[in-house]
């Protein structure tokens, strides 16, 4: 039996807060320029900071017309040797958002090539999601719970089975959590076969903390080598992370027996395994699983009894990226 993890050697990395799914216009009108955006985190302890417009709110020939993105490289310059201001989008697909990580909206826009050389049209175009790989881009399918139920819509699209990630978690939509937690589509994905990452997003548009949808609804904690883009997007792609409601937690350690986790602060621990089974829970904030062999893989879910917003439908959670065993 052997067990592979993004978890293996965490000892020499720093684990930083990371929020990557964010907006700066809310009904047209614009709320907070991108370096604002990054001072606002910074002051929360969340110091990557990704801002990803709507794509119809971005014009290529960047004409500001009313309700469209007016941002130029300027607003995106900062001061802060602390943070890192990673440019997106969030692609408008025919069913789906689909954020796209790394790149700048104005680079790809007018001829995203895929890897046979032909132009990628439109979001959702058979290999538009190989185009901005190819281009060095993350991508992750966003608030997705709508497909809790009928994975097929993702497991079927030659596009979407090629994201990196699944918003699991998606903070604005707290409030029901069936809109909010898309935990059973990633299952039904992971065993099907399919690798997907999960993250947690806040989904924030106006920077408002008296809000549901406030900025701190929702993170990923990355551990990193160092403190740049392009260190963040490797651990994107790895899965050297964990996303989180507002739950941290202070170990991870995974050998070829046993997945351990401790969460100070958690009151239950849940080993989830195949078609979303639980294959252990225990009380507190250490626990430890034994594999079996029998598992395809293996994930966690640590949870405490509190809300990360008065109105939220979903307790604070952290959830660790699944292992896989054979």
């Amino acid at each position: 039996m052997s067990v592979e993890s993004s978890y293996r050697d965490l000892e020499q990395t720093t684990a930083y807060r990371a929020s990557l799914h964010n907006h700066t216009f809310k009904d047209g009108a614009p709320t907070a320029r991108p370096s604002v955006a990054l001072g606002v985190y910074r002051q929360c302890g969340i110091p990557v900071v990704a801002i990803t417009e709507h794509d119809r709110r971005i014009h290529t020939d960047r004409d500001i017309t009313a309700g469209n993105v007016p941002w130029t490289d300027e607003h995106w310059t900062h001061d802060y040797e602390d943070g890192v201001l990673l440019r997106g989008f969030e692609a408008s697909f025919p069913d789906d958002h689909v954020n796209v990580l790394g790149v700048d909206y104005f680079d790809v826009a007018e001829d995203p090539c895929s890897r046979t050389g032909t132009i990628v049209g439109e979001p959702g175009d058979p290999g538009y999601v190989s185009g901005m790989h190819d281009r060095g881009a993350v991508i992750i399918l966003n608030h997705p719970a709508a497909w809790n139920d009928a994975p097929d819509h993702v497991l079927t699209d030659d596009n979407l089975r090629q994201c990196d990630g699944i918003e699991i978690y998606n903070g604005s939509r707290c409030s029901d959590a069936d809109r909010a937690v898309a935990t059973p589509l990633w299952d039904a994905c992971l065993t099907r076969g399919e690798r997907f990452w999960g993250l947690a997003n806040s989904d924030n548009h106006r920077y408002d903390f008296t809000e549901t949808a406030r900025p701190t609804n929702g993170w990923n904690v990355l551990f990193l080598d160092e403190l740049t883009p392009r260190a963040v997007l490797d651990a994107l792609r790895s899965g050297t992370f964990y996303a989180s409601s507002g739950l941290e937690v202070d170990e991870i350690s995974v050998d070829d027996k046993a997945y351990t986790v401790t969460a100070a602060a958690a009151e239950t621990i849940r080993f989830i395994g195949d078609d979303g089974a639980i294959l252990a829970t225990a009380a507190g904030g250490t626990a430890s699983y034994a594999f079996s062999g029998e598992e395809s893989y293996v994930r966690v879910e640590c949870e405490a009894d509190s809300r990360p917003h008065p109105a939220s439908d979903v307790p604070v959670r952290a959830w660790l990226q699944p292992v896989f065993v054979s």
